[in-house]
């Protein structure tokens, strides 16, 4: 039996005994090899200790039984190791965001930290011509290629039943998109692009085609395009539902986070701080990119992100941002307090706000509030029906102001991390 078989035999075994004991003689001979080489294998393989791995899954564990039965906090907590009401409670929020008992009784979006599986990465092997650039993925009648101009026919009546907004974003630059065909029908398709230092992937399969393996070509397509493109080493995978879960974890993303799509469909806001608005000139850059990779940070580490680093700002950066001055979709904001640059903000999407970020030495005068307003006013004079824009399920702050503004949830969509 393989290494591959036998590291899973224990993770099956950790997983059937997450309510109970989790015996290292059982692991040992499950693994035909002492748990500590199991341990140093595993954390080799994983960057995280067989421990915290069986912490977090229970964890996760014990908030489906507080959102999913009547059982007392205290007999979940017991049941998942923990010997007191207090020890559970201080995991249980420093890993969640919130106590056990608040979120038996709130809709608040609590961690999902997937179980691990061991596979090969799947082998990839060059055919075709100089201007195909096919890949075939072994042992399967999927082929990846590059987009032609026949596919677009498809790719808008595929597409467009789903979600109009995908075509408009898809149809944007064909050089951006990948090609999946299943028995030589264009099945799946792949939009990537490096943008402000971040990987984005874009994977959709046609219904009659899912469960098919289409779906992992893709994403292992996507991974092989941002190492060629780029020295990032992570990726996020975002989806809409928990059966996506299931899917996500055999590609080995692991840490999750929830993020609540939200709207606003009133009429005009009154506007505070108007006069310290404005938009972005070319030489704010260094400053605008310091307010949003300072911010996106400190509201990655707010949530657990792994190995969380504030960027730098960069050249490619700074022409990407020089290039969306000019965009007629797109538009950044700052916010000035006696002539420095304190906030920003971004519409995208003609009816999006994108970002927004204020320096934490300003908090508490009102000036993330005031970008907030300015921008849902910006994009209802465009003549727009509503504004949208994506929060941090576990940012507190940006919650506070966009439902004081009046924004309300329309839908939870959950992003995943892996390295590649």
């Amino acid at each position: 039996m393989d290494l591959l078989k036998r590291m899973n035999l224990v993770l099956d075994y950790i997983e059937d005994n997450l309510d109970g004991e989790i015996k290292e003689n059982k692991i040992a001979i499950l693994f035909a090899g002492s748990k500590s080489m199991f341990q140093r294998i595993f954390t080799l393989m994983t960057e995280t200790t067989l421990s915290e791995y069986i912490r977090k899954r229970r964890l996760t564990k014990a908030a489906f039984d507080i959102r999913g039965t009547d059982d007392k906090i205290i007999d979940i907590a017991v049941k998942y190791g923990y010997n007191s009401a207090t020890a559970f409670n201080s995991a249980f929020k420093y890993f969640h965001g919130i106590s056990p008992s608040n979120a038996r009784k709130s809709d608040f979006q609590l961690q999902n930290f997937h179980r691990f599986n061991f596979a090969l990465a799947l082998k990839i092997k060059q055919t075709g011509g100089n201007n195909m650039q096919y890949h075939v993925i072994e042992n399967a009648e999927i082929i990846i290629r590059k987009y032609a101009p026949e596919d677009s026919g498809v790719l808008k009546s595929a597409i467009i039943n789903d979600n109009p907004r995908y075509m408009e974003d898809l149809a944007t630059d064909h050089n951006k998109l990948t090609i999946a065909e299943y028995n030589g029908i264009a099945a799946g398709f792949l939009w990537t692009t490096v943008y402000m230092g971040h990987c984005q992937a874009f994977i959709y399969v046609s219904p009659e085609y899912r469960r098919r393996g289409i779906g992992t070509a893709l994403c292992h397509e996507a991974e092989k395009i941002f190492r060629e493109q780029t020295e990032l080493k992570e990726m996020w995978g975002y989806y809409y539902d928990f059966e996506t879960i299931k899917f996500i974890d055999k590609l080995g993303f692991y840490f999750t986070s929830s993020t609540l799509e939200m709207e606003y469909r009133g009429g005009l806001i009154p506007e505070q701080k108007q006069n310290m608005i404005r938009k972005c000139r070319e030489e704010d850059f260094s400053r605008y990119a310091y307010l949003w990779d300072k911010g996106y940070h400190e509201a990655q580490t707010s949530v657990g992100y792994p190995d969380s680093v504030q960027e730098e700002a960069t050249e490619e950066k700074r022409q990407q941002f020089a290039d969306s001055l000019d965009s007629p979709h797109d538009t950044s904001y700052v916010l000035e307090e006696d002539g420095k640059i304190v906030g920003m903000g971004s519409i995208n999407w003609n009816n999006y706000i994108g970002s927004l970020a204020v320096e934490k030495e300003s908090a508490n005068k009102g000036y993330g509030t005031a970008l907030a307003i300015f921008m849902t006013n910006e994009i209802l004079r465009r003549g727009h029906k509503f504004a949208g824009l994506s929060c941090e399920a576990k940012n507190a702050n940006a919650r506070h102001i966009f439902d004081k503004i009046g924004y309300k949830i329309t839908e939870t969509n959950y992003a995943s991390f892996k390295k590649i």
